[in-house]
């Protein structure tokens, strides 16, 4: 990659939220637990925008792509008020333990269980990240369900413990 291809890249990559792996979305949902920004993790949530630009990467004709976008972009509107309740709930949960117990900094990766899912025709990366949390002697388990769009790695929904 020349200069002006690298440059290109970097500057790409500043101008998108999304994460470039699985594993970077994972430090960043770690730190803004660590830190107690539940304003991190809504960044770190999949947009509409972010859907549509995906959209638009797909091969099919003008009048289907907009009857797609109109209609996921609704999907995730409707849904987002119930997303965000859920996740906020999680994410106090996982926050409770966190502050219970002494957590130091750091996370192990868990698995990142990666599905190719038919959103209305279309196959998308939609999994579930596993983290684990270091604390003291033991280790918390958490998901999250993740998605893959052109910008980035974005949390989908269901941040929570997994309690074993």
């Amino acid at each position: 990659m020349g200069i002006l291809g690298g440059a290109l890249f970097s500057l790409l990559m500043l101008v998108s939220s999304g994460s470039s792996t699985p594993e970077e979305l994972a430090g960043r949902i770690f730190s803004a637990i660590e830190s107690n920004d539940f304003g991190a993790i809504r960044q770190l949530m999949v947009d509409t925008d972010d859907v549509a630009a995906t959209l638009d990467h797909f091969e099919m004709d003008a009048n289907r792509r907009e009857k797609m976008k109109k209609s996921l972009v609704e999907k995730i509107q409707t849904d987002m008020e119930l997303t965000l309740s859920t996740i906020e709930t999680g994410f106090n949960d996982i926050r409770s333990v966190f502050s219970s117990k002494k957590c130091k900094k750091g996370i192990v990766m868990g698995t990142v269980n990666r599905n190719t899912s038919v959103v209305n025709g279309l196959p998308f990366e939609i999994g579930d990240l596993d983290i684990e949390i270091v604390c003291g002697k033991h280790q918390e388990k958490m998901t999250v369900e993740i998605i893959q769009t052109e910008s980035g790695w974005y949390i989908l929904e269901k941040l929570r413990l997994t309690h074993q």
